[in-house]
């Protein structure tokens, strides 16, 4: 006989939740409260063992999505499946979310989603911090389609990795992760010094106004 092709069922993962649902729900309450100084080293193993507990579920589902979970300002646990900007993961994760249940204090989310408008946005960094009010960009036209360039207010020949990696990130939280992924065809970070250097006449805009800009070039 031979053997199925058929995709796991989200299923997997919800029966798992639901058994386990009353420790997760302390769990992410306890995260959001707790202090390094408040909390013991025993009921971090128990956290740990918790959201390790969730990560193999998910797996078990689909082994290229994560967990990325917080508690919002309405005191609800958003619990968000994202595929790291894996494309071809994108429907497993609509998928799992279109089977979510209903459950008082707990909002799911299929992939990272989008930011508000003019919502100041900072990514930290063990190597330091990014706001978005530190970068500039420009959307331009590319031979694959949309181009996106973000320009850091540095005098350095170019970006460090790190300085790079967190405008990426900067850029997936305003714009949301399936439409940076899907509609970005070329991303790049530069510092000013080399935006000057290129003396190309490209207007350059604050970075809380890209999805005014980005909704407005794909509005047909």
């Amino acid at each position: 006989m031979s053997k199925s092709n058929k995709s796991p069922s989200p299923s997997i993962f919800w029966n798992w939740f639901e058994e386990n649902r009353e420790n997760l729900t302390t769990t992410f309450c306890d995260i959001a409260k707790l202090t390094a100084s408040e909390a013991s080293a025993t009921r971090y193993e128990e956290i740990n063992s918790t959201m390790n507990g969730l990560m193999e579920a998910l797996h078990e589902y689909d082994k290229r999505l994560f967990p990325y979970a917080g508690l919002n300002e309405e005191a609800v646990i958003d619990l968000i499946f994202t595929a790291e900007g894996n494309v071809e993961a994108f429907p497993a994760a609509h998928a799992l979310k279109a089977e979510a249940p209903e459950i008082d204090g707990w909002r799911f989310i299929a992939l990272k989603p989008r930011a508000s408008r003019d919502q100041m946005i900072k990514i930290r960094t063990p190597d330091g911090d990014m706001a978005s009010d530190m970068v500039q960009y420009a959307l331009i036209e590319v031979t694959e389609g949309t181009g996106l360039i973000m320009v850091i207010k540095s005098n350095e020949k170019e970006p460090s990795e790190e300085e790079a990696f967190m405008c990426a990130n900067l850029a997936e939280t305003i714009l949301g992760e399936e439409d940076f992924a899907s509609k970005i065809d070329a991303f790049q970070v530069i510092t000013f010094r080399q935006f000057f250097e290129l003396n190309n006449g490209l207007e350059l805009k604050k970075l809380p106004t890209l999805l005014d800009s980005f909704d407005s070039r794909f509005a047909n």
